[in-house]
């Protein structure tokens, strides 16, 4: 049995179909206009705004595979050294070397590549990689792994320092760590992280 298929009927659904087609279109216009690393919006945009939310939230934004931890309240970990928390401003600093180390974060399986972003403004004369350094373990901090740091985004005088390091080296683990240091008494103000994995 043929069943026809009435020309009100075929030109509604053709309708239907253009303005599916149309949909579709403007969706993946919107895509490409809004996602991470197309011309509005960078991957270190993606990490400032992160850091901003979470200063919003007043505490580290966690994700399935890192945080953005902005500093909104003295969270590092008990093994950071020399640092003073600026409550007032959300930052850490120290006119001597100091050592941020976060408390730890549990990734669901043992990453190859860590990935961090550091948001640090430099108060005195100082060089990315001799005087601010970042370094990632997957293993608790008992094995680190050096991070090349480059100037990404900035933001209200601070700079978003970012790189990734390869850490599959290192015994296997799951338990994420950072540690960020200013070295050679060199005053730079450090505003926030973020952790990635």
């Amino acid at each position: 049995m043929t069943t026809r298929i009435s020309a009100a009927m075929t030109s509604g659904l053709l309708v239907a179909a253009n303005d599916l087609s149309e949909l579709t279109s403007r969706a993946s216009n919107a895509r490409s206009n809004l996602a991470i690393g197309g011309n509005f919006l960078t991957l270190a945009d993606g990490r400032a705004m992160m850091l901003e939310l979470a200063d919003l939230k007043g505490a580290a934004l966690n994700f399935s595979e890192g945080q953005a931890d902005a500093f909104s309240s003295d969270t590092l970990g008990a093994t950071s050294t020399n640092e003073t928390y600026d409550a007032a401003n959300d930052y850490y600093h120290s006119s001597t070397d100091m050592t941020l180390i976060n408390s730890g974060l549990t990734a669901s399986t043992a990453p190859s590549t860590g990935r961090i972003s550091v948001q640090a403004e430099f108060v005195d004369s100082a060089t990315v990689n001799t005087d601010l350094t970042a370094e990632i373990s997957r293993d608790g901090g008992t094995t680190w792994t050096a991070v090349t740091l480059t100037a990404g985004a900035v933001n209200g005088g601070f700079t978003l320092y970012e790189g990734s390091a390869d850490i599959s080296g290192q015994p296997s683990g799951t338990s994420m760590k950072y540690r960020v240091k200013t070295l050679n008494t060199k005053e730079i103000r450090v505003s926030g992280v973020v952790l990635r994995w």
